[in-house]
């Protein structure tokens, strides 16, 4: 290939031996991370694929430059292009890397949130370079769209699946030493054959929240991303309802001394076999968790914040899922105990006695055996009052690809709405290994006779298993090592 470069980095030239190994060296995976993981976020992706790599720039423009294939440009983080209906702009990443990295053969496990949009570019020694894309679902409507009225045969998925050529000095002519959120979405748009102007009006071209297209599978690490925040919006939108009996709110907590305040080791109810995650200004405050994983529900009261549970779908599901030790009982239940306050906005109410009524909104998730049904302060039938605490059990008996919102409601169906407890979803399990490393004190090994198990492999397993990662839906092989 005739460039200019080649007049300084040819081929097989002391330079050039020296770029290729180091460009090698920074794309080396992660030596602890886990690249046994079969999904990645886009940053998990450079994390754990491309560690050594300094990442330039930040959303909505980050490029991972391992082949330094940018090294030479500047990077300007004011020239961005809008896109959507929010005025929020496509959220852009960039890797670069040598033929032959183990990044360039993981690409394909990268999953996207519904904004983004992925840019692979791999060069060989000749500095031939290769570019691939992974389009999120804002983008994949625009590009299906876009087809469907020139009147192409080809598709999104079809653009995808492409591999564009071009190389190093076709790249830095093109950016002229300058990139910028806008220049590289261009750039991208000509590589994929989208005529540019249709890019300066894409705001008035497109509605991009008409197009019904496969939500992509969330990064469940980071599954309060504003993109995919449950949708808690829908319950102020409901219709103003009067109380009837009872004028409360209904809050939710781990367990019994949860409800009265108590935390870590001060709450004995909890033993962490479930995950639950409530706002607590006490815990939580000051920074320490962003107020945006907790929305208001304003048509409950101001500031009423729902907590998050997670619960396991049921062993028979999990080889759909993940490979669990065929010994694995995952958690798929949990007892939640509830607390009735006073609703602030009508403190003076005087219906402030009455019965509570459940509805947990999805056919695999139960509450003491039923998605719906009425819960009674005792087996007498008896009425609920401000200020008292109950129980229940509410139990996963499927797979949840979606949020799940658990609404209590004050009297019967027709009730308002007082508490709203939400499901995570569980189609998506992480797995991870714990090495155990042997330790020999002077000439005896004495935790182990080099022939059995590790013998705390079984009790680490089991503990992480049912009352540490599983909260977070993550399964953890303890294996013994040396």
């Amino acid at each position: 290939m005739a460039n200019d470069l080649s007049q300084t980095m040819e081929y097989e030239s002391p330079v050039m031996e020296n770029y290729w190994n180091r460009i090698t060296l920074n794309t080396t995976p992660h030596s602890i991370f886990n690249n046994d993981w079969s999904i990645f976020g886009l940053y998990d992706y450079s994390s754990t694929f491309l560690p050594s790599v300094t990442p330039v720039g930040s959303i909505p423009l980050s490029i991972f430059d391992g082949a330094e294939l940018f090294n030479r440009n500047s990077l300007s983080d004011k020239n961005v292009h809008l896109i959507s209906g929010n005025k929020q702009p496509i959220e852009m990443a960039v890797y670069t890397y040598p033929e032959g990295a183990v990044a360039g053969q993981r690409k394909n496990d990268v999953q996207l949130r519904e904004n983004q949009v992925a840019v692979f570019m791999e060069i060989n020694k000749t500095l031939d370079v290769v570019l691939r894309f992974k389009f999120g679902r804002t983008f994949n409507a625009f590009v299906n769209q876009y087809l469907k009225d020139t009147g192409s045969v080809e598709t999104a998925a079809s653009k995808e699946n492409k591999a564009y050529q071009t190389n190093y000095d076709s790249i830095n002519a093109y950016f002229k030493k300058q990139l910028s959120h806008y220049n590289m979405s261009q750039y991208v748009l000509e590589i994929l054959g989208i005529d540019s102007q249709v890019f300066e009006n894409l705001d008035e071209l497109f509605d991009f929240s008409k197009y019904e297209v496969e939500k992509p599978i969330d990064e469940r690490d980071d599954f309060c991303d504003d993109n995919y925040l449950p949708e808690f919006d829908k319950f102020n939108t409901f219709p103003k309802v009067a109380a009837k009996e009872l004028d409360c709110e209904v809050q939710f907590y781990r367990s019994e001394e949860h409800s009265k305040g108590k935390h870590g080791k001060d709450d004995k109810g909890y033993n962490g076999n479930f995950g639950f995650d409530l706002y607590d200004e006490d815990t939580s405050g000051n920074g320490q968790l962003s107020l945006k994983y907790f929305p208001n529900i304003t048509k409950i009261g101001d500031d009423y914040k729902a907590p998050f549970l997670t619960l396991w779908p049921p062993k028979s599901a999990l080889p759909d899922i993940i490979k669990a030790d065929s010994s694995f009982i995952p958690v798929t239940k949990a007892e939640i105990w509830f607390k009735l306050s006073q609703n602030k906005r009508d403190k003076d109410s005087s219906k402030k006695e009455g019965n509570l009524y459940y509805e947990t909104n999805h056919p695999d998730v139960f509450i003491n055996g039923k998605n719906q049904g009425d819960i009674f302060k005792n087996p007498s039938n008896g009425s609920f009052t401000v200020e008292d605490t109950g129980k229940f059990t509410i139990e996963c008996r499927g797979i949840i690809k979606n949020y799940v919102f658990v609404t209590v409601k004050e009297t019967d169906q027709t009730g308002k709405v007082i508490g709203v407890l939400v499901i995570v979803p569980n189609d998506r399990i992480y797995t991870t290994n714990v090495n155990l490393i042997d330790v020999k004190l002077g000439a005896v090994n004495l935790l182990k006779d080099g022939k059995s198990a590790h013998p705390l492999a079984i009790p680490l397993q089991n503990f992480f298993n049912q009352k540490s990662f599983n909260q977070a839906f993550i399964y953890v092989n303890v294996r013994s090592v040396g």
